[in-house]
């Protein structure tokens, strides 16, 4: 019997049945969120798309600006109510990443910038399957 044979009796789908979104994934094995490159004023806030974070292993992403900032990811089971957050303090011209488990269903990325405005911002929020 073929390796080919062997294999389709071990996996009984082709690679043709599977669709689109999921051979995306295959391929990639991240997904990009939300993404902005607007400076924000002093005070001002960037808040990221609400989306499902359970389809996801991992929230991660990229931030950079020149000026201090609050990073803050929160997470709700009904997309409405954010009963949990991580909040890390960020210094202008740190090119900073971060990672982090979903903790509930729905998750939002925010950042809130110092007193200063800012003339470079730029952040990257990917899921990973």
């Amino acid at each position: 019997m073929s390796e080919l044979c062997r294999r389709q009796r071990l996996l009984p789908i082709s690679i043709e049945e599977i669709d689109e979104d999921v051979r995306f994934r295959i391929d990639h094995q991240m997904e990009e969120v939300d993404t902005s490159s607007t400076p924000l004023g002093a005070l001002g806030v960037y808040s990221s798309l609400i989306f499902d974070s359970s389809i996801y292993n991992s929230i991660c992403g990229t931030v950079f600006a020149d000026q201090n900032g609050t990073l803050t990811i929160k997470f709700s089971h009904d997309g409405l109510n954010f009963d949990s957050e991580d909040t890390v303090t960020y210094y202008l011209g740190v090119k900073y990443g971060f990672e982090i488990r979903p903790k509930s269903r729905y998750c939002q990325v925010d950042f809130t910038n110092g007193s200063v405005a800012q003339t470079v911002f730029r952040i990257t929020i990917v899921g990973k399957y």
